[in-house]
């Protein structure tokens, strides 16, 4: 009926737009993400506090399932690896963790339909230099990342400053490919990592990825490190952008735990 009553009429597909618009969360958004971030958090705790020698990823990966499930949520993936397999995101296991070993870990879920995401790692036992070494510096990374953000803020200075950090604090070779990711009602939204600028192609979007965070915005940011064949660190928080700076919607400090 359109294309009679408006001949030459063509349609766009719109849903771009609506991704834009859903960059800026809601105050009910918010409250509902910094819920999942807290059930996310207090699975975490439950599996942290069964961590012991002899047991197996999965056997630990249960407990985090349970306890999202308890809370009213779901969960969407759980990557644990302990040793060589902390380098890099594994599903768990029936690998028993050994003494010596590290861990890493990176946890999402979903409750009331809005996403929660952690990450972090761990030694059994006190941990390498190299392990501190890498930890120290992600740290540094991360702190970095963090006076970057306010309301204005690209995607790609986060990223660039997350980098740089690292490098000046003890990972010259530093090259991770982002340090975060936007997070809503997906794990990823619109512009999905924060990362150097990807070419984007759409009437209601702009030329690149490299789009202005507003205040309401939430990210996920953090910045893994991974040598394969020995293993990794990672940290992860859950930060809302406001006009003057960031407010974690999660823990506000990680530390590597030790078991």
């Amino acid at each position: 009926s359109l294309e009679t009553a408006f001949p030459g009429i063509s349609f766009q597909d719109g849903a771009n737009l609506f991704r834009l618009i859903r960059l800026q969360k809601t105050p009910e958004e918010i409250e509902r993400i910094r819920e999942a971030a807290t059930l996310n958090e207090e699975a975490l705790s439950a599996f942290h506090a069964e961590l012991a020698v002899g047991k197996t990823e999965r056997e630990i990966a249960s407990h985090y399932y349970r306890t999202v499930a308890a809370g009213g949520g779901k969960w969407s993936w759980f990557h644990l690896g302990g040793g060589r397999r902390s380098a890099s995101i594994f599903p768990p296991s029936d690998r028993p963790f050994q003494t010596g070993d590290g861990f890493f870990f990176d946890a999402g879920m979903r409750l009331e339909h809005y996403c929660g995401d952690v990450g972090c790692c761990g030694s059994f036992g006190e941990p390498t230099a190299e392990r501190k070494t890498r930890w120290d510096a992600i740290q540094v990374g991360l702190a970095e990342a963090f006076e970057t953000i306010k309301a204005g803020v690209k995607p790609s200075e986060i990223f660039r400053a997350a980098v740089a950090g690292a490098k000046k604090a003890g990972l010259p070779n530093y090259n991770g490919a982002f340090c975060g990711h936007t997070i809503g009602i997906e794990a990823r939204e619109l512009p999905y990592t924060l990362s150097e600028p990807i070419p984007l192609n759409d009437p209601f979007l702009p030329e690149t990825s490299d789009i202005p965070f507003p205040a309401g915005a939430v990210l996920s940011v953090e910045l893994p490190s991974g040598k394969f064949g020995e293993g990794g660190v990672h940290a992860e928080y859950t930060v809302l952008v406001t006009e003057t700076g960031m407010a974690h919607l999660g823990a506000a400090k990680r530390e590597h735990f030790v078991v």
